[in-house]
């Protein structure tokens, strides 16, 4: 959900606003950012971009984002080429304006950086580096044919939103682009590629892509793969039209002169620094909630939600509901992926912020709107009267290709706010729940969750994601900053030398020492949601009727 801006001189970092460092703190922190000791990480999120600048100890010193938005354009969910390079620009030059103003310098250098993105999509370009057609985000969900077919002949789950699912749909629709492929790439790649000229990506973003082997991509799938494309009249090589794949701790390349001129508008940002291996948007989180160790779990939940399980033995069976993908390290995960989560519940505070506008000229920041609005879920009965669809696109574990949001109540009982609020929270992590349903019949189980994601600023959001999930749920204060902090987190890795393992080196820089709000929903909550599922999934053919009446 969205968080409103802090006022000059405070930061909303690790989760919570920091004021100003004292003054020998400031003389510290400016020397080592002038001596380009500071780590930065940016991520591209659905609707937001972030950097993150971290010291030796991995606490965040600055930070500066800039807000964007995909748009549906020629019948997919899209960003253009100039919308990512426009935004990244903008999220650095809030970040050195950040810098400027606490420390008095001006960063030229870093010791290390790092991008990551949202996972998946479709980005295919020709021999010259041109894109073939608009960025395909993973909130597409255009490639359910491809997505079976392809799941068959390789004898698992192969998402609508994996690169791959995306490729052979185009072909299987006689796109006429397909014949020039040269290349295609994931947006944290595309991005380090543009910065480094190196095309490489994590080990983590890679698992988007295609299954993978180890730290290849899988060469008996590869080859079934090729031969189902050839017959569709594409001849490529999955190893040589996808990124070489890294692992957390290499080195991927530094930064270009014509990247330094790309990333930063002022010209004061200096070439040569050096590059970890971009990573996806479900790496980073893993990375910032400590869950990369076997029977560790995290959810993410912003714009999309999604669990990730990290695994320590294969499933039992085929999924469609549960992708297996892997950790920034290599590890096999469980990944449960929502499209939907905050955006219904932005959209309905949006219309209430509307309302109070017609009463009063006082400006309510989002923090108020939300505390307020989210509370009163608190005082709702138990009952599950109201049931809401938050599904602006579509979603592919309950198969729903098209969004059409929607609210069900009963007409013979009193509609309250409380009642109503509480079905958006509920909605938000509905889908997620069903997924973790199917998880939980492979005998795979946690003793907790780290959550992380703008649901999680509120107890609220806590309390639903423990009872749709049924578990306890930890939030850490590093999960406030997110995938960006998680990736500036990879990059001071990089340079670490690797002397130990990464969950380890997490563990001794921050994690070992800091406390985790913990969260359990009471047994009255867990029956309630219970209740809210078991009406929510006799409505879902319903919501497939009403997503044709949008075709």
């Amino acid at each position: 959900m969205k968080s409103s801006e802090t006022q000059r001189g405070e930061k909303r970092s690790a989760g919570k606003v920091i004021c100003d460092p004292s003054s020998a703190r400031k003389l510290e922190l400016g020397s080592l950012i002038a001596d380009g000791g500071a780590t930065l990480g940016i991520e591209l999120g659905s609707t937001r971009v972030k950097a993150v600048a971290v010291d030796k100890d991995l606490r965040v010193i600055a930070s500066g984002s800039a807000q964007w938005e995909n748009s549906f354009t020629d019948g997919y969910w899209s960003y253009s080429e100039e919308e990512i390079f426009s935004a990244l620009r903008a999220s650095y030059a809030a970040l050195k304006r950040d810098i400027e103003y606490r420390y008095g310098v001006t960063p030229r250098t870093f010791a290390c950086m790092g991008i990551s993105a949202m996972m998946h999509g479709y980005l295919a370009f020709d021999k010259n580096d041109r894109l073939l057609v608009p960025f395909r985000t993973w909130r597409n969900v255009n490639a359910a044919r491809a997505s079976e077919i392809l799941g068959r002949a390789l004898g698992e789950h192969i998402p609508e939103r994996w690169s791959i699912a995306h490729l052979y749909q185009a072909a299987l629709d006689k796109e006429s682009h397909v014949k020039d492929i040269a290349s295609m790439n994931t947006l944290a790649g595309y991005v380090h590629y543009r910065l480094t000229g190196n095309r490489v990506l994590g080990v983590g973003d890679a698992s988007g892509m295609f299954p993978l082997e180890g730290l290849a991509y899988a060469p008996a799938a590869a080859k079934a793969t090729e031969a189902m494309l050839s017959a569709e009249g594409v001849n490529v090589k999955i190893n040589e039209i996808f990124p070489e794949i890294l692992t957390a701790g290499d080195i991927a390349g530094k930064l270009t002169e014509a990247g330094a001129a790309l990333l930063d508008a002022s010209g004061t940002l200096d070439a040569g620094i050096p590059f970890c291996p971009p990573e996806g948007d479900a790496g980073t989180g893993m990375v910032a909630t400590a869950s990369l160790r076997p029977l560790t779990g995290n959810v993410s939940a912003g714009t999309s939600a999604f669990a990730m399980i990290v695994l320590e033995r294969k499933l039992n069976a085929y999924h469609r509901e549960i992708d297996t993908v892997a950790t920034p390290c290599g590890d096999p995960v469980a990944m449960i992926h929502c499209n939907n989560c905050c955006g219904d519940i932005d959209d309905w505070l949006s219309v209430f912020r509307e309302a109070v506008a017609l009463y009063t000229d006082k400006e309510i920041s989002d923090d108020e709107l939300y505390g307020k609005l989210l509370a009163t879920a608190d005082e709702a009965q138990n009952d599950a009267d109201v049931i809401s669809f938050n599904y602006l696109s579509g979603e592919s574990i309950t198969e729903v290709v098209r969004g059409a949001p929607a609210v069900f109540r009963r007409g013979d009982r009193p509609f309250a706010l409380s009642s109503f609020v509480r079905s958006l929270l509920y909605s938000a992590v509905a889908t997620l729940s069903i997924g973790m349903e199917v998880l939980r019949s492979e005998n795979i189980s946690v003793d907790s969750i780290a959550a992380h994601g703008g649901f999680c600023k509120s107890k609220q959001g806590l309390r639903a994601l423990s009872a749709a999930l049924d578990a306890p749920i930890c939030a850490y204060d590093t999960a406030g900053e997110g995938g960006a902090w998680g990736m500036a987190a990879l990059a001071a890795y990089a340079v670490s030398g690797k002397r130990t393992t990464l969950p380890d080196y997490l563990d001794e820089k921050v994690f070992a020492s800091l406390k985790a709000r913990r969260v359990r929903a009471d047994k009255a909550e867990a029956e309630n949601f219970a209740a809210y599922l078991e009406l929510y999934k006799k409505l879902i053919p319903l919501e497939k009727e009403a997503q044709k009446i949008y075709e």
